[in-house]
């Protein structure tokens, strides 16, 4: 029997989990609950797509299976692009069951046609675009005067605690935990200055993961990871470690969100095209 490793890592889903997509919905939102980001992001962009008219356009680069896209008023155009072909079935099954009009892609982002966009966003997924320089050509191309740009971003590189780094290497795939530890990140002051340049004017920056949401971070992974070396039939076993740790990741990340962030590993970038 597979691990449930063998599917967070390669992005992919058990078949019979496509008959059941409310599952995996159940799923999404536990995620969300459980990680740091998405306290951060969710309620930035939800704020953004409701004040814009509707039929207006919104695009989510690495949409995954739709963990954010569904939580989002329905009185846009929602549309997701992703690379992994899973993704996009699991999403399209998740839409049919919630009778969401939601237009979900499986294509490269910087093989996408150039059409423009009243709202782009990306959360986590710039730093793993080879070529940095054509994904910001993309955003550039895709955003009109007034779009907005919402992107999640590291800041600072994401080191992990001694003993996360031995777990992975005994529990994940080698060829995935060797990709994830390439990722780039990007020094905010040089990263506006990118945005300004190509005509965007800074709306917000929120700085995330600080002294407390890097501990949570650390935790999470520790979880993860050993849920990840259970067999699908055992996941329930992950209840005897989730649980209490649930309740000291909630702790730190309230005290991540009310501490001053100034040295951040990741940030949330919101922006406006000014200009062409």
């Amino acid at each position: 029997m597979k691990k449930i490793g063998a599917y967070s890592n390669t992005h992919s889903f058990p078949s019979w989990s496509f008959k059941f997509p409310r599952i995996v919905l159940f799923w999404h939102r536990l995620n969300r609950l459980v990680t740091l980001r998405y306290w951060y992001v969710v309620p930035k962009i939800k704020a953004l797509v409701k004040d814009l008219p509707r039929g207006a356009k919104v695009l989510e680069v690495g949409s995954g299976s739709g963990e954010i896209l569904f939580t989002l008023p329905k009185h846009v155009k929602l549309i997701g692009l992703d690379m992994v072909k899973d993704n996009i079935q699991m999403a399209e099954s998740i839409s049919q069951k919630l009778n969401r009009k939601v237009e979900f892609i499986n294509q490269d982002f910087l093989s996408l046609e150039d059409e423009k966009f009243d709202l782009i966003y990306m959360v986590g997924v710039l730093q793993a675009i080879p070529n940095f320089e054509a994904a910001m050509n993309k955003i550039q191309g895709l955003a009109q005067v007034g779009s907005s740009l919402a992107l999640y971003i590291p800041i600072r590189e994401h080191s992990r605690w001694k003993l996360n780094q031995w777990l992975s290497k005994k529990i994940q795939d080698a060829d995935y935990v060797q990709s994830h530890a390439q990722g780039k990140h990007f020094p905010l002051d040089s990263f506006n200055i990118e945005l300004e340049s190509r005509g965007f004017s800074l709306d917000e920056t929120i700085i995330t993961y600080g002294i407390f949401g890097n501990l949570a971070y650390q935790l999470y992974l520790s979880l993860n990871y050993l849920t990840q070396a259970l067999p699908f039939a055992l996941i329930w076993v992950s209840l005897i470690w989730w649980l209490p740790g649930f309740l000291i990741l909630f702790l730190l990340y309230l005290l991540d969100i009310l501490w001053p962030n100034s040295e951040g590993r990741s940030a949330l970038i919101l922006a406006t095209k000014q200009r062409p």
